[in-house]
């Protein structure tokens, strides 16, 4: 089972570094944060000038077991999921947002750890994402760890 995790991983970075899809969320927060404060992160979270075309071809080049499916989150905004038969959720994929910011790092794009923190508080000052509230704020706290340490 490994073996299958690791390939579908691999293939999913190397489709995101293909395409320049940045990668946001849990993975783009464990590439910029202390080590000691990562996560488990099951799936990617990818911003696409071009969501549905990318899901589509991410889904094909991982192989037959794999769908896309296009959902409507509470925020009113569309994300294509590409989804195992299994069930498991491998990616989000996302219209890039205007005012985010990136950085490269090993040839692989990710938002910023500024714009990470930025975007979580916005979440928290938001009322109608109360659902989201408590990941974003253990996500900001894990963020303020960081810059703390970061400090002279």
């Amino acid at each position: 089972m490994t073996i299958a995790y690791r390939t579908w991983e691999i293939k999913v970075q190397e489709f995101a570094k293909k395409k320049g899809t940045p990668i946001y969320g849990a993975r783009a927060l464990n590439v910029n944060i202390n080590p000691l404060m990562r996560r488990y992160t099951s799936d990617f979270d990818l911003w696409s000038t071009k969501p549905k075309i990318h899901a589509l071809e991410l889904a094909k080049e991982l192989g037959e077991r794999y769908h896309v499916k296009r959902v409507q989150l509470p925020t009113g905004k569309f994300v294509y999921r590409v989804i195992h038969k299994s069930g498991q959720l491998t990616a989000d994929i996302t219209r890039v947002p205007s005012k985010e910011r990136y950085y490269s790092r090993q040839g692989m794009t990710y938002q910023s750890l500024m714009d990470q923190k930025e975007r979580l508080e916005e979440i928290l000052s938001d009322p109608s994402k109360r659902f989201r509230h408590e990941k974003a704020r253990a996500d900001l706290r894990r963020i303020l760890y960081t810059l703390k340490q970061l400090e002279p």
